[in-house]
């Protein structure tokens, strides 16, 4: 399997392309996930919408989790 990921400011997102699966990963800091959360996750609706409007695309989904450097 192969796997690119790619770093950006705030972020990151990963492909893996025998699977097809496309990965973005968000990152912030514990303070402000909060005000994040009351706003809806503003603007990941937006992005889902737009992904799910991609002919061929068959899933889209998110999930919340935690980075920490080891």
């Amino acid at each position: 399997m192969s796997f690119i990921l790619l770093h950006f400011s705030g972020g990151r997102f990963s492909i893996c392309w025998p699977i097809k699966c496309f990965k973005i990963v968000t990152s912030l800091g514990a303070d402000d996930f909060g005000k994040w959360e009351e706003s809806e996750f503003a603007p990941e609706g937006k992005l889902i919408e737009a992904l799910k409007a991609i002919d061929g695309v068959s899933l889209v989904e998110t999930q919340t989790y935690t980075l920490m450097p080891m």
